[in-house]
C-alpha cells in the first residue's frame, strides 16, 4: 500500500519520476517498488477529475474503491483532501443505495424463512439465523455490481485490536465494509437483527440492549461505521415496539443508527 512517506516524496518531485531518478536520495528511491509511482499518478488524476465533476457515479465508485485499497490511512487522508466533501456525499448515497436494497429484499422473505416450520408442532417460530441467511441472499441479488463495499455475515470481531478495547467482543449479523481494512472510509454499515420475541432489554434479557450499545459504539468509534441498522422482525406487537423505539431513542444516535421493523413475511420493512 502507498504510505504517507511515498506520497510526500512523489509530491516533492512534482510527480516526475525522472526527477527522483536523477537527483533523488537512495533512501527515497528504495521506498518505491514496481508500479507505486504509477499508482499515485493514476489516483491523483482520478481525484482531479472527480473534483471537477467530470466523472460518472460508476467511475467515482471504482476510483473510491481503488483509493481505499491502495493507500494506507495517512496517505489516504492526505490524497483525498480535495474531494473529502464529495466522499461524504458518496457515502451517504451508497448507504441509501444499500438501505433501499435491504428494504426491497425484505419483500422477498417468504413464510418459511420468516416463520420456521417445526416438526410435530403446529406453531411456527421466528429464527434469527434462518431469516438472516435468506436476507443476505436477497440483498446480494439486488445490490449493484459496481457497489464498492462487500456485504459480510457474522464477522467475528472478538479480540480485534481496534474494536475489542472499546466495544467488546462482538459478532455483528452483517457488515458492509472493505474486508481486511480499518481506514477512514472502509466501514459503511453495521447491522444487528433480532426477532420480536428476542428483542428484550430488561435485566433478565440483555440481548437487544447489548446490540444497541454495540451499534452505538461501533458508529462512534474512530474509523468506525458510517451508519448502523437495528432490524427487528416478527408479528405485530405494538406495545413492545413502542418500548423498543423509546429505548432506541434513549441509547442510539438516531442520526447515525436506524431502527427498522418488518411485521410480516413478503412485506416491505419500515424505517422508524
Amino acid at each position: 500500500m502507498i504510505t504517507i512517506d511515498q506520497l510526500n516524496i512523489y509530491r516533492k518531485y512534482g510527480g516526475h519520476e525522472d526527477g527522483l531518478a536523477r537527483v533523488g536520495r537512495t533512501s527515497e528511491k528504495q521506498l518505491f517498488d514496481n508500479n507505486d509511482w504509477g499508482t499515485i499518478t493514476d489516483n491523483e488524476q482520478n481525484i482531479e477529475l472527480i473534483a471537477k465533476g467530470l466523472t460518472s457515479n460508476e467511475f467515482k465508485n471504482k476510483a473510491f474503491l481503488g483509493l481505499r485499497k491502495n493507500f494506507a490511512n495517512k496517505a489516504y487522508t492526505e490524497i483525498t483532501k480535495p474531494i473529502s466533501g464529495i466522499i461524504e456525499e458518496m457515502k451517504q448515497q451508497l448507504f441509501q443505495t444499500f438501505l433501499d436494497c435491504l428494504l426491497e429484499a425484505t419483500e422477498s422473505i417468504t413464510d418459511n424463512y420468516f416463520l420456521l416450520p417445526v416438526a410435530y408442532d403446529k406453531e411456527h417460530v421466528h429464527r434469527e439465523r434462518n431469516y438472516c441467511y435468506e436476507l443476505y441472499s436477497q440483498i446480494r441479488q439486488i445490490l449493484p455490481k459496481d457497489f464498492p463495499y462487500t456485504l459480510s455475515g457474522e464477522v467475528n470481531k472478538a479480540g480485534h485490536p481496534l474494536v475489542a478495547p472499546h466495544c467488546g467482543d462482538i459478532i455483528p449479523d452483517f457488515l458492509v465494509h472493505n474486508p481486511g481494512f480499518m481506514g477512514p472510509d472502509d466501514n459503511l454499515v453495521i447491522i444487528e437483527v433480532k426477532t420480536i420475541q428476542g428483542a428484550n432489554y430488561t435485566q433478565e434479557g440483555k440481548n437487544l440492549l447489548k446490540d444497541m450499545q454495540t451499534i452505538h459504539c461501533m458508529t462512534d468509534l474512530n474509523n468506525g461505521y458510517f451508519k448502523g441498522i437495528i432490524l427487528i422482525f416478527g408479528a405485530d406487537n405494538d406495545n413492545k415496539k413502542n418500548e423498543i423505539e423509546n429505548k432506541y431513542r434513549e441509547i442510539c444516535n438516531t442520526e447515525k443508527v436506524l431502527l427498522i421493523f418488518q411485521d410480516n413475511a413478503m412485506t416491505r420493512a419500515r424505517v422508524v
